[in-house]
């Protein structure tokens, strides 16, 4: 009986020593994962050395500023803007660093920061970093384009014209920059501008711009039809004449063709800034007298007469 009680004994005894030996090899198990774990915690790598070269940051952590994952909340922006300042404004975690643009921008006490960025006329692209306390770095670029407003033009311009240039009229803001094409024009201090045009034969689109020094740009297109004028002229003809040389003269268009014709022979003409004059033959009885002007658009003008001379 004493020897079944000694067997009983060592089997007790067995049994706790293998309990023993299953309880330390869980803890073991238990240990190299949680260190596995924290080996495997993302590493910025030296996030240090960032400050100095943000162009090294990794590209944009997410689009959604909001998300529960990022580590700063910005502010929603607008994407056009016509001022040139922009207020940028979020919410980071206590001891995060913001740099805007490779600007630092420090955090207030609850986390809060406030950058005003001066934006370029058109797209920009800002690009907004954290660097976290444990390491982490998030980036995200924002878009915002800038389209300044434009100044406030008025034109007043011709719809026809038989002259080769035009007087274009307008006004504008203060202190704009004003072309009507290629020509430019200056503003008075009220804004009211003239700018002369030069046109070509038939229809002309004209296009007035002001810019103001934001850069904000206002245009007006008008239209003006070109139609040449026949060239003046003017002429005294005598209806008789007591003497065989005579002078026949008168007024013309500037760069303006005289023809004369005396009897259907053409005779020379002298002409000077549109005054000319000719000196002519007539034959006894009735002498036909034409002169022609012509322009350098090929338009016509004509005055005929008939001369009376009688050499008796």
């Amino acid at each position: 009986m004493i020897r079944h009680f000694l067997i009983i004994l060592v089997i007790i005894a067995a049994l706790a020593l293998a309990g023993c030996g299953g309880e330390s090899k869980t803890g073991t198990a238990a240990d190299n994962y949680s260190a596995k774990e924290n080996y495997s915690t993302p590493d910025a790598g030296k996030p240090d050395e960032y400050p100095g070269n943000l162009s090294k940051a990794p590209s944009d952590t997410g689009s959604d500023p909001q998300s529960p994952r990022a580590a700063t909340a910005l502010s929603s922006l607008p994407e056009l803007v016509a001022s040139e300042t922009l207020e940028i404004k979020g919410k980071t975690r206590p001891g995060n660093r913001i740099f805007i643009e490779g600007v630092e921008v420090p955090p207030g006490p609850g986390g809060e920061f406030n950058f005003p960025y001066n934006l370029k006329v058109g797209k920009n692209e800002i690009k907004v970093v954290t660097l976290g306390k444990d390491k982490i770095l998030e980036s995200r670029t924002i878009t915002v384009e800038r389209r300044p407003l434009p100044p406030r033009l008025m034109v007043i311009a011709p719809e026809k014209s038989d002259g080769e240039s035009i007087i274009i009229t307008g006004q504008t803001e203060r202190g704009c920059v004003v072309y009507a094409d290629e020509n430019p024009a200056r503003p008075d201090r009220e804004g009211n501008f003239t700018v002369p045009v030069q046109l070509k034969e038939g229809v002309n689109n004209i296009k007035i711009t002001s810019t103001n020094r934001d850069g904000g740009t206002a245009a007006v297109e008008k239209t003006v039809t070109f139609t040449p004028a026949r060239p003046l002229l003017q002429v005294i003809i005598p209806d008789e004449a007591t003497s065989k040389q005579i002078t026949i003269s008168g007024i013309t268009d500037t760069n303006t063709v005289l023809v004369l014709y005396v009897n259907d022979i053409k005779t020379s003409i002298n002409q000077q800034n549109g005054i000319f004059s000719g000196s002519v033959t007539l034959a006894d009885g009735v002498n036909s007298v034409t002169i022609t002007a012509i322009n350098k658009w090929g338009k016509t003008n004509a005055v005929k007469g008939n001369i009376y001379y009688n050499s008796r």
